[in-house]
């Protein structure tokens, strides 16, 4: 009995391919998830300095990318709201100036991909995100 809301949906998700619904996964969609995959893979997560881990990427749809990162020695309860904004402002400023000028970033830019940044803290609570789109 428990096997037919499985069945269910995977004919419904059939149907739904087979109707176009696949259609709306984009090439630069499919280009941002192998990255991600292959990132995943083969890099994170990796120390980027002593502050700060990249954990992993996430493909999200219409040509974004988030990357999770955690600040292991810190914890939220230990930070004032002041010091949160000015890592956040200091970061962004940091990654957005990389992605506007590194040549390995061409693709990015020229496809007008949305990055996102997520930080977490070192018990995995939410400390602040960014996003804006390569290039700009």
């Amino acid at each position: 009995m428990k096997k037919y809301p499985f069945i269910i949906l995977s004919i419904l998700t059939l149907f739904i391919y087979s109707c176009g619904g696949s259609d709306s996964v984009t090439e630069i969609d499919k280009i941002l998830k192998a990255t991600s995959d292959k990132m995943n893979k083969t890099m994170a997560p990796m120390f980027i300095d002593e502050e700060t881990r990249w954990d992993s990427t996430i493909p999200l749809p219409n040509g974004k990318l988030m990357y999770l990162f955690t600040l292991p020695n810190y914890s939220k309860n230990e930070l004032s709201d002041v010091e949160i904004e000015e890592v956040k402002q200091s970061m962004f400023l940091t990654i957005k100036n990389g992605w506007k000028t590194d040549p390995k970033h061409n693709w990015f830019r020229e496809n007008k991909i949305v990055l996102k940044y997520k930080y977490r803290d070192k018990n995995g609570n939410h400390l602040f995100e960014f996003t804006f789109i390569a290039g700009q």
